[in-house]
């Protein structure tokens, strides 16, 4: 879909109602700009959203490990697991 359009006085770039629309572009987005070759490209994206994550991992997590000398043990087998996988050491498990 091409829709042209003009620059404003102070550089400004308006972007047509019905894109807009059907990207679900709100004004609180960012717009980045990209100098590409001969032409600019903008991307919009959303804000970050203000919602918690916790215990969005909560039906994953298969044991409760205290704070202390057990999360420290914990810890350095799953950091020796990953190092196996990254390492092609260990097939990764889900």
């Amino acid at each position: 879909m091409t829709i042209k359009g003009k620059v404003g006085h102070k550089g400004e770039i308006f972007i047509a109602e019905d894109l807009r629309e059907k990207l679900g572009i709100d004004p609180s987005w960012m717009a980045y700009q990209f100098l590409v070759d001969d032409h600019l490209e903008i991307y919009c994206l959303p804000p970050e959203h203000g919602k918690s994550l916790a215990g969005s991992a909560a039906e994953y997590i298969k044991k409760n490990i205290a704070p202390g000398k057990e999360w420290d043990e914990a810890r350095e087998v799953a950091w020796k697991q990953r190092t196996e996988e990254k390492m092609g050491l260990r097939e990764r498990e889900y």
